[in-house]
């Protein structure tokens, strides 16, 4: 309930300050399409797909201190179960 007050609390002062009118911001990025072969693709795209991309690279590499930190806290690791160890 504490953390409900507080949000509405805080929304009311960034109101109070700021107006209640919503601002657009510029964007970092450009507005216009990049046209590659008869179709327009907005940077935003290419960056939110290479993001994905590099998250699903990224990520089986993270399995290892997830699985020393399972054995610290007393979990075998599922490897350690199958080999019966």
């Amino acid at each position: 309930m504490a953390t409900v007050a507080l949000g509405i609390v805080l929304d009311n002062v960034v109101m109070a300050l700021f107006g209640k009118e919503p601002r657009a911001l510029p964007s970092a990025l450009a507005d216009d399409p990049w046209i590659i072969g008869g179709v327009g693709i907005f940077p935003l795209q290419v960056l939110i797909s290479g993001g994905r991309i590099g998250i699903g690279v990224a990520g089986p590499s993270r399995n290892a201190p997830n699985r020393a930190w399972a054995e610290t806290c007393g979990r075998p690791s599922r490897t350690r179960m199958l080999r019966g160890s």
